[in-house]
């Protein structure tokens, strides 16, 4: 068995990496990550690591939307003026729509190198409050650490 001390990310990492462009449509990326299995997607443009789109991020926009149509609403009701309302305020849902993965997504990514010891990924995503790490090489993902794949390690 070999000593987890000596492990590095190349060793554990998920090597085939599904990864996004930024100017996909948002509402079509929640399917992209259930029938990849995944959680979290780096963001690419020309192959360079520009972001991370994770499930959270897709689920909190729409709520996010809503709750700015609601609290428009809710402000245009109680004023006493009556004012028009301003056309830039007109349905914040419908335009989850137009939304795209660069909208939503992280774009300071917490990465390592192939070569990055495991104890100090797990170290970064402690730091971070993060699940997952995405390897690097040149700027480019070549894989992904994810906490599964430390929790697995644990349980060898």
């Amino acid at each position: 068995m070999t000593n987890i001390a000596e492990l590095v990310a190349k060793d554990i990492m998920e090597s085939s990496v599904v990864c996004i462009g930024k100017h996909e449509k948002l509402i079509e990326i929640g399917d992209r990550l259930i029938n990849a299995h995944v959680t979290g997607m780096p963001v690419v443009e020309e192959g360079r690591l520009v972001g991370i789109v994770t499930r959270s991020d897709v689920v909190r926009a729409p709520v996010l939307l809503k709750t700015m149509d609601d609290y428009v609403s809710d402000h245009l009701q109680e004023d006493s003026l009556q004012q028009q309302p301003r056309t830039e305020f007109d349905g914040f849902r419908s335009r989850l729509q137009h939304l795209t993965v660069a909208d939503v997504m992280t774009t300071k990514v917490v990465t390592c190198t192939p070569d990055t010891p495991v104890e100090e990924i797990g170290t970064k995503m402690v730091r971070h409050h993060i699940h997952r790490i995405v390897v690097v090489e040149n700027d480019r993902p070549v894989g992904i650490v994810g906490s599964l794949d430390l929790v697995k390690l644990l349980g060898r």
